[in-house]
């Protein structure tokens, strides 16, 4: 993350552009790979001494060079110190004091060289040790080379996010045909980042889009700053989409200025974020294969609709039934024993909203547990929208379900 006094941008007529390099820029390049390549070379090496090899390389003669180095010494490893340097800085302190009494040079560097004289070891070495323990003493241990293309990716990304931090309010707009891999991990990111949204499936005249908004952490009472870095570690999510656009209304709390930050898919940025990957588990395949053979009265399809159930709580069914007559849809949500804390969310909202069609299946050896066996047993929307199974669910409790929920 870039603070402030690193990003940079551009204002017009109370829009705000924030400054890319282009992934092209030759000398932005050189740069990026250099300073990587220096980081990695200088394991063993305390953070002064790979800026003393950066300002010889001449990579901070360069505009970059600040913000790159931001991210580069983020993302560095530096060693554990013990209690045991402390215990060592009191012993040279003391050491030090008696050889200052002891004897009269004239200046600090005789003294110095007096020193490191008794200790038979030279003063820098010393004096490295001696505040070992403080970050810009400590020896750097891992670190991960960067492609200057990817350094210059997640530059550009940090200059947006710096300025998302500082967000009134987010519109995140995509089309309703993203593939629903894609949505399921956007919506996943959104919960995980615990962020206030609302999302419109599709308005009056934008019927082809999902509109997500999302307030920012100056319409937030406490914790602003909190708040607002997990709007920037959403951001690059929202990379990996094929189509996306978003506005954002941007205020400089101190200058009192407000601008319009307005960027899309078209920027081109790279997200450093790893990709959700889809796969379908094999047992979901066989449900699909069986549960046709025996269907008379549903047919089954892949879980492609996000469904609105209120309260700011959205999901994607793994699995949806639609009646082959009426053409009403039942949607169906699986829970295995890794859904705990998703579970204890979901009851929560649909245990106050009987409208959605919507089946619950819940895995045996999560539901076994004392704390759901006793919230399922009690809940009235279980009894009526809910199935327990192992494993997976079997045809013929879900046809069950189905019966029950078939229109007269």
């Amino acid at each position: 993350m870039l603070t402030k006094d690193l990003l940079k941008y551009k204002t017009k007529k109370g829009a705000i552009f924030p400054e890319f390099i282009p992934s092209e820029d030759h000398e932005a390049l050189k740069i990026a790979e250099d300073m990587s390549k220096i980081a990695c070379e200088g394991k063993t090496l305390c953070l002064s001494q790979i800026e003393k090899k950066w300002e010889d390389a001449g990579c901070d003669v360069s505009r970059w060079y600040p913000g790159f180095k931001k991210l580069l010494v983020d993302r560095m490893q530096w060693e554990e110190v013990d209690d045991s340097w402390m215990k060592k800085r009191w012993e040279l302190i003391r050491e030090a004091q008696s050889l200052r009494m002891e004897s009269l040079l004239p200046d600090l560097s005789s003294f110095q060289e007096a020193f490191a004289d008794s200790q038979m070891t030279p003063f820098t070495q010393l004096a490295q040790h001696l505040y070992k323990d403080l970050p810009e003493y400590r020896c750097l241990v891992d670190f991960e080379l960067f492609k200057g293309c990817e350094l210059i990716h997640r530059y550009n990304c940090a200059q947006v996010q710096g300025l998302l931090i500082r967000a009134q309010q987010l519109k995140l707009e995509i089309p309703r045909k993203t593939s629903i891999e894609d949505k399921r991990a956007l919506f996943r990111m959104l919960k995980f980042h615990r962020l206030i949204a609302t999302i419109d499936e599709g308005e009056k005249s934008r019927k082809d889009e999902i509109v997500i908004k999302i307030d920012g952490p100056l319409s937030v009472v406490q914790n602003r700053q909190k708040y607002g870095t997990k709007i920037a570690n959403f951001f690059p999510w929202v990379l990996h989409l094929d189509k996306w656009q978003i506005s954002a209304d941007i205020e400089f709390v101190q200058k009192k200025k407000k601008f319009t930050l307005e960027i899309s898919h078209r920027t081109k940025i790279v997200s450093h974020y790893k990709r959700f990957t889809s796969y379908v588990p094999e047992e979901i395949s066989c449900f699909f294969e069986n549960f046709k053979k025996s269907a008379e009265e549903w047919d089954l399809l892949p879980g492609e609709d996000l469904l609105n159930l209120g309260k700011e709580s959205y999901c994607f069914p793994d699995m949806i039934f639609q009646h082959k007559v009426s053409k009403k849809k039942v949607y169906f949500e699986l829970f295995h024993k890794w859904h705990k804390s998703a579970l204890i969310d979901r009851l929560a909202v649909l245990e106050d909203n009987v409208n959605h069609h919507l089946v619950l299946g819940v895995d045996r050896n999560l539901a076994s547990g004392k704390q759901f066996k006793n919230m399922l047993g009690e809940s009235r929307w279980f009894q009526e929208n809910g199935v327990l199974f192992k494993d997976f669910p079997s045809v013929k409790a879900l046809s069950e379900v189905l019966r029950q929920k078939t229109p007269m």
